[in-house]
């Protein structure tokens, strides 16, 4: 897995620099023990040890000792010191010297191993990373449904179980106020955020902009769960919230597996959700202003009741 995490890093720094090739000037950086290369030739003299070799662009020399990994994303690789881990080179000659040590996987198209060099591991084409980087993407991607899917199906129940009302107002806001609803859940969706990184920005807004900014996850997972309420309860309006709510949960869940659609999902139901919440609560914190406000029609407000009748 760490192999793998650093060549997707690795793609995706070298994506970053071929849109931008006016920044790509030869630059090499060592931090800590290691020593990552953007464009330029990257050495390791005899004696010398660092922990990991990442290359974007340019000739490897690998003479000294690098503990763990070397990746290469393009350019010859040449190796006749050790290396403890594996050696990924996605594009160019690899050639591991006689008398040269890799302590784990060799990862190359084009690849001269000779007769004294020693290899621990197997040595295999890129195309096996490949295959391994989507199996991880898969297992991660699912593992985040089901969390979100779990998340939202305690919050459903939460939101039934403790505040029935609040669920019925949040539905009849989306029925009577679909459009309201979609502005403000847009609104929210997107100014949030804007206020968290604008209110980290100041001095005094810190502590506001993070704790901001760590609760989205909870605030659009509750947008997301009312959002799955009301179409469930569009689709079922019999007495039972929990059964509405479970066949809302369940549509939406399982459209969020489909590959493209599941993203579009996420994204209308948090905005819907979080458009109806806010305006089933301006209408309630309405509702005791115009509950006490006087009336309006020309009549005389009655005078109290004497003390007794």
């Amino acid at each position: 897995m760490r192999r793998s995490f650093v060549l997707a890093v690795g793609v995706a720094l070298l994506l970053v620099v071929s849109a931008a090739p006016a920044y790509a000037a030869a630059a090499a950086e060592g931090r800590g023990d290691s020593l990552v290369v953007l464009t330029g030739d990257a050495v390791v003299p005899v004696g010398e040890t660092v922990e990991t070799v990442v290359v974007f662009d340019g000739a490897v020399e690998i003479a000294g000792r690098v503990s763990e990994t070397v990746v290469v994303l393009n350019g010859p690789t040449t190796v006749t010191g050790h290396v403890g881990g594996d050696v990924i080179v996605l594009s160019g000659q690899l050639t591991l010297a006689d008398g040269s040590f890799v302590g784990g996987d060799v990862y190359a198209e084009r690849r001269s191993i000779e007769p004294g060099a020693a290899v621990q591991g197997a040595v295999r084409s890129p195309a096996s990373i490949d295959w391994a980087l989507g199996w991880a993407s898969a297992i991660t991607m699912l593992a985040v449904w089901f969390a979100i899917a779990v998340s939202v199906l305690v919050l459903g129940l939460a939101l039934i179980g403790l505040a029935p009302r609040a669920a019925d107002a949040t539905y009849d806001a989306v029925r009577t106020s679909l459009g309201p609803s979609i502005g403000w859940g847009l609104l929210v969706f997107i100014g949030l955020p804007i206020v968290g990184a604008a209110a980290v920005g100041t001095l005094v807004g810190i502590p506001l902009g993070i704790a901001l900014l760590f609760g989205l996850a909870l605030i659009f997972a509750i947008g997301q769960t009312a959002g799955a309420w009301f179409l469930g309860r569009r689709l079922v309006r019999g007495p039972s919230r929990a059964v509405s709510f479970l066949l809302g949960w369940a549509i939406v869940s399982g459209l969020g597996l489909v590959p493209g659609l599941g993203g579009l999902i996420w994204f209308g139901t948090t905005v819907a959700g979080l458009g109806a919440i806010a305006v089933a609560v301006w209408r309630v914190r309405r509702a005791p202003a115009a509950a006490t406000a006087p009336a309006s029609s020309g009549g005389a407000t009655p005078p109290p009741l004497p003390a007794g009748a």
